[in-house]
């Protein structure tokens, strides 16, 4: 049986002067990220996968935050 290995990366690309450069990060690394999806963190669960329990926390509390934003925008 073959194991299997999930992790969230994001990949930050940059243009100078028409050369491109980018910058694989895990989430292990800084410089953090928080909007990442949700659906990613269902997707690669932390005690199966590992990772960083207080970014995730991090980028549930950030949507939660704009989730408040947006219902108080629709009540006003």
């Amino acid at each position: 049986m073959q194991s299997t290995h999930r992790w969230i990366q994001c990949d930050l690309l940059r243009c100078d002067q028409g050369e491109w450069g980018y910058k694989p990060m895990e989430e292990s690394m800084g410089p953090f990220y928080y909007s990442c999806p949700l659906s990613y963190l269902e997707a690669v669960p932390l005690d199966q996968y590992g990772g960083n329990a207080e970014w995730r926390e991090t980028v549930a509390e950030h949507h939660r935050r704009r989730a408040e934003k947006r219902a108080k925008r629709t009540t006003a």
